[in-house]
């Protein structure tokens, strides 16, 4: 039922589902129209292929955790995640948190990204500017105008600037912190 394909360029082999297979998966696509973006999975990783890993969705709730559906995390968001976790690699059979950009409809299957998205991604970033805020006695030594290196620094990879921003006009809307500024954040 599995295919073995070859890459020309690197001379790698990676393993494909054959027809058969991927008509097993579009039989069982009705469950994954169940999920919505921003949900959040547990996905296994399957197998690695040009584009990504491709992944099993798991039923967390149930106690022999039945495959619900299967879906790909793309090869970027796999190095932005191993570089969170200090280069190491993602493995085959590993379990690992993730959330649902979009489900593709003609096939069934569910991009996925291993970093939240969408309002959770800035519920997320929100939620760490807290953490530092009150590690730091109520101050932040960046704000609106920090480079985007100076965040990263702060938080890590995966939090950009543009949902750095967001995340303080949040926070500024519900008048937890003081107006942004260009280099510090104060809480009020």
């Amino acid at each position: 039922m599995l295919c073995l394909s070859r890459l020309s360029h690197a001379g790698a082999f990676f393993v494909r589902p054959s027809v058969t297979t991927r008509a097993l998966f579009r039989s069982s696509s009705p469950l994954c129209a169940n999920f919505r973006a921003g949900d959040k999975l547990i996905v296994e990783v399957d197998h690695f292929g040009p584009l990504g890993a491709s992944v099993n969705i798991l039923d967390s709730d149930s106690e022999h955790a039945a495959i619900l559906g299967s879906g790909l995390i793309l090869q970027q968001d796999i190095h932005k995640f191993r570089m969170s976790r200090d280069n190491v690699d993602v493995v085959v059979g590993e379990l690992l948190d993730g959330f649902c950009q979009r489900v593709q409809r003609e096939d069934g299957k569910v991009d996925i990204s291993l970093f939240p998205v969408g309002v959770s991604k800035l519920n997320s970033v929100r939620d760490m500017i807290m953490a530092e805020l009150e590690s730091g006695n109520g101050r932040l030594g960046i704000g609106e105008k920090s480079p985007p290196d100076a965040i990263e620094e702060v938080f890590g990879v995966g939090v950009s600037k543009s949902n750095f921003k967001k995340a303080l006009g949040m926070l500024y809307r519900e008048q937890v912190i003081k107006r942004p500024g260009a280099t510090e954040v104060e809480l009020l």
